[in-house]
């Protein structure tokens, strides 16, 4: 049996869960491909035309957020970094 079967309702209701939820939820807000993809977001909307806008922003998208999230994705879904941070030096390595 998973250890997620093991976790009552009462336990994912509870003070401590909801405070890791937080906790990952503004990790994740916090990622560099995140924020900066955000960030150049609003940069590029407060600053150029609808239309050229989005289709900077659609690029980006495609060639660079997109590859860099699929790559951590892949690579902390197989087991080669231990979360999407690659906060262990080890796992930096090649």
């Amino acid at each position: 049996m998973s250890d997620a079967a093991l976790i009552t309702t009462q336990d994912r209701q509870s003070p401590a869960n909801f405070f890791l939820r937080f906790a990952r939820a503004i990790s994740w807000i916090g990622h560099p491909l995140i924020f900066i993809s955000l960030a150049v977001g609003v940069v590029v909307a407060l600053r150029l035309a609808n239309r050229v806008g989005l289709t900077v922003l659609l690029t980006l998208l495609v060639c660079v957020v997109l590859p860099m999230a699929l790559l951590l994705f892949r690579g902390v879904r197989s087991g080669r970094w231990s979360d999407a941070d690659v906060s262990v030096r080890k796992e930096r390595t090649r």
